[in-house]
């Protein structure tokens, strides 16, 4: 499997940079996680609201859930992404699985 990470960046002063926006294509689906909007997830393109008590967004295989402060997207086996959303920036955790 294929799969793609991508991440958009701003500065915070001089010398650093924050992680505010990160887009992931993982089974020909894209997931992004935009920090600087108010409905911070979207899956292709459209606008996904998830809350701690909703069920996992399934993805054929991939899904992303939201536990009340962290997207996790992940595809077992394989991939697993933890994104928490703090005003406006990320903190990303990946975990990849070895080939």
């Amino acid at each position: 499997m294929k799969w793609r990470c991508k991440r958009r960046t701003a500065p915070v002063g001089d010398l650093a940079s924050k992680l505010t926006a990160v887009a992931v294509l993982i089974d020909g689906h894209r997931v992004t996680i935009d920090a600087l909007t108010d409905e911070p997830l979207r899956v292709d393109g459209e606008v996904v609201a998830l809350t701690p008590d909703s069920a996992p967004l399934f993805l054929v295989t991939p899904r992303s859930s939201f536990n009340g402060s962290a997207y996790l997207i992940e595809k077992p086996g394989n991939i697993s992404l933890g994104v928490d959303v703090l005003n406006d920036r990320l903190d990303l955790a990946a975990e990849l699985a070895p080939h």
